[in-house]
């Protein structure tokens, strides 16, 4: 049957968000290609991912109910699909192939970057810039994981998070400040910004 061949992500939409979503004026069809399109007043949307991303932008009163279904597919999801994930962490420069690199960004990307992978105009992810960028934010993960590990997983109010981040920020003398009462509080800020909502890309 056609419900058995939904993902538990495009079968949780179906059953949760959608309903809600054509009561507001979302609408459903098939394309030419034989893929499911939505859209809504002039935007069209080319996967159930590109709807979820969008929807909570838009109808801000939905956006408990799609980070619930997002948060309960994947946890549903850890520890499946075992076969396919052992292939995917086999993956080395012998056995590399389409296939496996597109395993791999199904299994273990952000939504936002599947969502992206499915526009016409995709961000670039070749060159110096966007290897410049992961490894920046490699280190915002790493220095914001130690640290809230010396808050001993309390539940703590933000502003001790952002503290404990400006601790272990130590900014060298002779560097170009944003503006000249810049502080490493506001570099803690700006840190804790960029862990939880992604890189600014923008000046």
């Amino acid at each position: 049957s056609q419900e058995k061949k939904l993902t538990p992500l495009a079968k949780a939409f179906s059953e949760n968000v959608w309903p809600a979503l054509r009561t507001r004026g979302w609408k459903d069809e098939t394309a030419p290609d034989g893929k499911q399109r939505y859209s809504y007043k002039t935007n069209t949307y080319r996967s159930v991912s590109a709807v979820l991303d969008a929807a909570p932008k838009i109808h801000r009163e939905l956006s408990n109910t799609i980070e619930s279904v997002i948060a309960s597919v994947a946890g549903a999801s850890e520890g499946s699909n075992e076969a396919e994930e052992s292939k995917v962490n086999k993956i080395d420069p012998d056995n590399v192939t389409a296939q496996t690199l597109t395993n791999l960004l199904r299994s273990y990307s952000p939504l936002q970057l599947l969502v992206d992978r499915s526009k016409p105009s995709k961000i670039a992810i070749h060159g110096r810039k966007f290897l410049g960028v992961l490894s920046m934010m490699n280190t915002v993960r790493r220095l914001v994981s130690k640290a809230d590990g010396s808050l001993e997983g309390a539940a703590n109010a933000e502003y001790e998070k952002v503290a404990e981040v400006e601790k272990l920020i130590a900014a060298p003398k002779k560097v170009a400040l944003p503006h000249p009462s810049w502080k490493p509080l506001q570099d803690a800020v700006l840190i804790r910004a960029i862990s939880k909502h992604g890189w600014i890309d923008r000046d």
